[in-house]
């Protein structure tokens, strides 16, 4: 990977945000190569608790917030961004999520004369209108996603596809490694593990009565859900009704040194994702990588990114999305299969490393951001154009 230099804005909602690693750990990256980073944050932090790795960002973190709803707000957040990128010599400005923050981004960097780029996710795209992911998509100097579904998916909307690109979330997989034990676990119940933020799309209501029907069939499990969000009171209602208690817990936050141990001591990992109604999916869920980086055979659906890092019978097991019988029997099988698990496992563990490796997933993204940092190099970037006192694409 090059050597990075020079200063870079990097914009998102709040940060450090426990769920949302993927930026912590690309800022942290970023540092690493070499660049002076600068976070904006539109929003206030909500949450006490932050992953430990967030004490060693250098980066200083600005407020960009308003107090005003809409499109004021908006507007508000874009000045007060500018001024800062003006006052900072910032020349590149990086913003997470291809929604409302796109517009902040693009608005602010016209206005201190800068360029700006996007990293398009999940939600942001489809549940923004095409229209407005495209007008965001052609102001931006170049567009990074994290899954190759949603590379397809923006390349089609965008009028300069060539600057859509497929950067996948890394994955520390010396931090997120197998236990010093057997793959095949150490007997008793099968220990079913997930984790994820409580929401309709996350599919834990799936599984729970994946283990509903589990119980019934005799087979011993324990599981555990990480998480928190609106969801949490409806599935432990739905908990309670099974009388599943005993055998499912819901935990609650985590950090990364936690999840560490709870995939370490799991012996499977369950992403039932779906689709829910307004459109809302996952890309690639970042606990699937690290399970499975941690030597975990899991149980996923075929949606959106999945299929590009699971393979049915070789690395995991694919059910239907929201078929809580063909969970089950998929749980059921490895229950009473150590042989496969540990087969799945050491696969799921070769697959992420080759792959999904965090400094190749970043160096793509440094070699993107290098020539925009530096105004100097701005005049010499294909399809930039330097007009009106502002950056923009021809």
């Amino acid at each position: 990977m090059m050597r990075a230099s020079g200063r870079v804005g990097v914009l998102v909602k709040t940060f450090p945000k426990l769920s949302e690693t993927f930026i912590l750990g690309e800022v942290l990256g970023l540092e690493r190569a070499g660049f002076d980073v600068v976070v904006f944050a539109t929003q206030p932090r909500a949450e006490a608790m932050t992953q430990p790795a967030a004490a060693d960002v250098r980066a200083e973190i600005v407020p960009v917030e308003s107090a005003l709803p809409g499109a004021l707000g908006d507007l508000e957040r874009s000045l007060a961004l500018a001024g800062q990128l003006k006052r900072r010599g910032i020349t590149h400005l990086h913003a997470h999520f291809v929604d409302a923050t796109a517009d902040v981004a693009a608005r602010a960097a016209r206005y201190a004369g800068a360029t700006h780029s996007l990293s398009a996710h999940a939600k942001d795209i489809y549940l923004s209108a095409d229209a407005d992911v495209r007008r965001r998509l052609r102001r931006a100097a170049f567009t990074v996603t994290c899954t190759g579904f949603n590379h397809s998916y923006l390349s089609a909307l965008a009028d300069a596809p060539e600057h859509v690109h497929r950067v996948y979330h890394g994955i520390d997989t010396r931090c997120f490694a197998p236990a010093d034990r057997s793959f095949t676990g150490t007997g008793g119940p099968l220990r079913i593990l997930a984790v994820g933020r409580l929401r309709r799309k996350k599919g834990f209501s799936t599984l729970v009565r994946a283990c509903a029907a589990l119980a019934a069939r005799r087979v011993d499990f324990d599981c555990e859900i990480v998480g928190y969000g609106d969801e949490q009171p409806a599935l432990e209602a739905m908990v309670a009704a099974s009388n599943l208690r005993d055998r499912v817990r819901l935990t609650g936050r985590a950090t990364h040194a936690q999840l560490v141990g709870k995939y370490r001591a799991a012996d499977v990992f369950v992403a039932p994702s779906e689709i829910t109604e307004d459109g809302d999916r996952d890309g690639i869920p970042n606990v699937l990588l690290e399970a499975m980086s941690c030597g975990l055979p899991v149980v996923t659906t075929p949606i959106s990114g999945i299929p590009e890092v699971v393979e049915h019978g070789t690395n995991g097991l694919m059910v239907a999305p929201g078929d809580a019988e063909a969970l089950a029997r998929a749980l059921a099988v490895l229950a009473s299969d150590a042989t496969l698990r540990t087969a799945l496992g050491r696969s799921a563990r070769y697959t992420v490393v080759k792959t999904f490796g965090e400094d190749g997933s970043l160096a793509v993204l440094v070699n993107l951001l290098q020539p925009l940092v530096n105004e100097a190099d701005v005049a010499s970037v294909p399809g930039l154009t330097i007009a009106g006192g502002a950056y923009g694409r021809v």
